[in-house]
């Protein structure tokens, strides 16, 4: 885990949860002070592009790759243009990237393959932020989101490794943005976000054809929290409701369970992949 916003303040500190416990990561320098990056795994290793430095109230474009002890920055000739709160899941070993803000709305949709980026051109959904992207077999499903000019959006939509498709499930999660998404046992599992009537507490799943909700109690409502699958459960951490949070949930694929470990400070907008 990486980053995120407390007080007004962007944080630069790294964790690393292994089932039990959190520890601090102490390798070599992080990336600079960033909230809303995105973050994925790419074969194995997590990878941060993007967010926005507070310090200076400016996006940022540069790629980092975490090697199980250091923070690394590849060279890139290539790459995205600098923005926040875009969406990133693993896909094919690799990743994809799409949308966020930079001083518009781009629907542009880009591909890491571990050393480059490479741009994809065609139809693709509404340029948005805080939206929620993870994989799910052979495809990356996208949820949510808002902009300025639609406001908060509702919709699905698949991506196959070369076009974006919007689905058209018999039922749906209400409309929302900064949730959170990650697949396990081949179904996606997204919770809470912010929607035009509050902030959301509910789980979902969907597993490719259709959106079910769980109805199950859980963590807190609230939005900018982040989730990665670490073995057979998906973690949650953080985010923020009717405050900033710092606990930790897992989610086994019937129920979620609070944690009792002690680790990170409360955050909101921070990123979080598993390797």
């Amino acid at each position: 885990m990486f980053g995120g916003a407390h007080g007004g303040k962007a944080l630069a500190d790294s964790w690393v949860f292994d089932g039990t416990q959190w520890s601090v990561a102490t390798g070599a320098a992080p990336p600079p002070r960033w909230y809303s990056p995105a973050m994925a795994a790419a074969s194995g290793k997590p990878v941060i592009f993007g967010g926005q430095d507070a310090t200076s109230n400016s996006t940022m474009s540069d790629t980092w790759t975490w090697d199980g002890a250091a923070w690394q920055q590849p060279i890139v000739h290539a790459a995205p243009a600098a923005r926040e709160s875009h969406g990133m899941a693993s896909f094919q070993g690799g990743l994809v990237l799409f949308g966020g803000i930079i001083f518009d709305y781009p629907t542009d949709t880009w591909v890491w393959d571990g050393a480059t980026w490479t741009p994809f051109n065609g139809t693709a959904p509404g340029g948005r932020v805080n939206h929620a992207m993870s994989a799910l077999g052979d495809k990356v499903i996208l949820f949510g989101g808002s902009s300025n000019s639609f406001g908060t959006y509702g919709d699905t939509w698949a991506w196959n490794g070369t076009t974006w498709s919007k689905l058209a499930p018999p039922t749906s999660p209400p409309a929302r943005s900064s949730h959170a998404m990650a697949t396990l046992k081949g179904t996606i599992v997204l919770f809470g976000g912010d929607g035009t009537n509050g902030v959301f507490g509910d789980t979902w799943l969907f597993d490719g054809t259709t959106w079910k909700e769980a109805k199950v109690d859980g963590p807190s409502p609230r939005y900018g929290h982040a989730m990665a699958t670490l073995g057979d459960r998906v973690i949650l951490f953080g985010g923020t409701g009717t405050g900033d949070s710092e606990d930790t949930w897992a989610w086994d694929g019937t129920s979620w369970q609070a944690l009792s470990v002690s680790g990170p400070s409360a955050r909101f907008g921070h990123g979080m992949a598993a390797y």
